[in-house]
């Protein structure tokens, strides 16, 4: 699959090791012995590992801010309810001199990216996942924070950016069943309950795997309340569809408005529109890349 020459964001601040140990050393100087080494740079943090049992998550963009603060503040709040681990913040750092933004340490969790920890036991992931979401998929309070990107939206609110990322792909990548599962999801019934907590970003690289199970879920920067088709993308982008019916029984469990058939159709639709986003912007991200055209193909394929 040949992709559009579009890179993830560039980091607006240049953050070094020197730096993250400067800022141990002011701000929590009983961690700043511990050895350093970068992990991952996503779109948004750069994530350092510190000795071996806590991570650093350092907002590489200031858009990131948002995102870390929201963690901050709600994480704590939500941990206790979740049957998988999440990175609630263990010490946080606020913006300083050296350096503009807050940050924040958390654990560490063992294990590998989802979609670079095979093999997978699916059986296990599917009801794991569906556990998950069906645990975190409750009634938001009113004060739960927004979502820029439109997560949790309505699709059809935000075709104006999906049509975008079909634009930009044309003549690149081979979008016509991706547009219609897209379409068919912006056209099911939209979500009639009142707002749930979501994810945001439920894709395999902010799920961690270990010995072929799920050890933790991450980044929850896009957090967020409304329609939990958002999240349930994540379905497709992690499972073959042999495995689904595995997931849909454990989430309904404990999901407290079930899943209809139009849930399943939006969620498809979001999986095509979260698809259409990593594909644009992916070209320097090999993990993302692959996370699409699986994804891609999965849906094409169930279409």
């Amino acid at each position: 699959m040949t992709l559009v020459p579009k890179n993830m964001p560039a980091a607006e601040i240049p953050i070094t090791l020197e730096l993250m140990h400067q800022l141990l050393m002011d701000q929590h100087p009983d961690l700043a012995h511990l050895p350093m080494t970068v992990v991952a740079e996503g779109w948004d943090n750069l994530i350092v590992r510190l000795g071996s049992d806590l991570l650093g998550r350092f907002p590489r963009r200031h858009v990131a801010v948002d995102l870390i603060l929201k963690e901050q503040t709600w994480l704590p709040l939500l941990e206790g309810r979740l049957p998988l681990p999440i990175p609630t913040p263990i010490h946080v750092g606020s913006s300083s001199e050296l350096f503009p933004y807050p940050w924040s340490i958390t654990s560490y969790f063992p294990g590998h990216i989802a979609s670079q920890a095979a093999p997978l036991d699916e059986t296990v992931v599917a009801q794991q996942l569906g556990a998950f979401l069906g645990a975190l998929h409750h009634q938001a309070p009113n004060s739960a924070p927004p979502n820029e990107f439109g997560r949790g939206t309505p699709l059809s609110e935000r075709a104006w950016r999906d049509d975008g990322y079909l634009a930009t792909l044309q003549g690149h990548v081979d979008t016509t069943k991706l547009e219609a599962v897209l379409q068919r999801g912006r056209d099911a019934a939209t979500w009639q309950w009142p707002p749930l907590w979501i994810h945001g970003d439920l894709h395999p690289a902010n799920l961690i795997a270990n010995n072929g199970a799920l050890s933790a879920v991450i980044d929850f920067g896009d957090l967020t309340a409304g329609d939990p088709a958002t999240d349930l993308a994540g379905l497709w982008m992690l499972l073959p569809v042999s495995h689904h019916h595995l997931f849909w029984n454990a989430y309904e469990a404990t999901a407290p408005f079930g899943a209809d058939e139009a849930l399943k159709i939006r969620a498809k639709g979001w999986a095509a529109a979260l698809t259409l986003a990593i594909l644009t912007y992916s070209a320097d991200n090999e993990t993302m890349a692959v996370i699409g055209a699986t994804t891609s193909a999965r849906l094409a394929g169930e279409h």
